[in-house]
């Protein structure tokens, strides 16, 4: 596919550029279908503590951010295309804070998972997002804070299990408010 990516050592920055989906990948380094930068033979990701996505890029791929524990950021493009969050694409990582780009549609189940010192999710103004898939956000127990849109038409179960303390901001009225109270979540709207 057209998606490229680069490494930069010194400043700890892995690079997502060209256009397109992202491939999906295995969470199994020996499985052999892991992600390139996960791969034995050049496992930069313990040496990852940033990560671009470039503004041309469509979806993050299953398991493509796993265990990228030193990473601690996540930064969209301007003008980002990225529509979806596959499955596991950014899953036991040291990401504190992420701000999800307008373009974004669909976070699938358990996209965004096991982040244990993820403390806030937000979308930029004017997303697109409609759809955020079971357990989404599971085990991210540090979450505090949780920004919602109105756009949203379908939560699945458990978005933010054994996420404690998460207070949901959302549209009074949004499906978003409404997933918060009927799951017990403290609601700020």
């Amino acid at each position: 596919n057209g998606v490229t990516w680069t490494f930069d050592y010194d400043a700890g920055t892995l690079t997502i550029g060209g256009e397109g989906a992202m491939k999906n990948y295995s969470y199994s380094v020996t499985a052999g279908s892991a992600a390139p930068w996960a791969c034995t033979m050049r496992n930069v990701r313990e040496f990852v503590t940033k990560i671009v996505i470039g503004k041309d890029v469509t979806s993050i791929g299953q398991y493509a951010f796993y265990g990228m524990e030193n990473a601690t950021e996540i930064v969209f493009e301007e003008g980002s295309a990225l529509t979806t969050i596959a499955t596991g694409a950014i899953g036991y990582t040291g990401i504190k804070n992420i701000v999800f780009p307008a373009s974004l549609t669909t976070i699938e189940a358990n996209g965004v998972y096991f982040n244990a010192a993820l403390e806030s999710i937000s979308f930029e103004e004017g997303t697109a997002l409609t759809t955020i898939g079971n357990y989404a956000f599971r085990d991210c127990t540090a979450l505090t804070s949780a920004t919602l849109p109105a756009s949203l038409t379908s939560i699945g179960a458990k978005i933010f299990y054994k996420s404690p303390s998460v207070v949901v901001t959302a549209p009074a009225g949004s499906v978003a408010a409404n997933y918060a109270v009927n799951n017990g979540y403290a609601l700020a709207e």
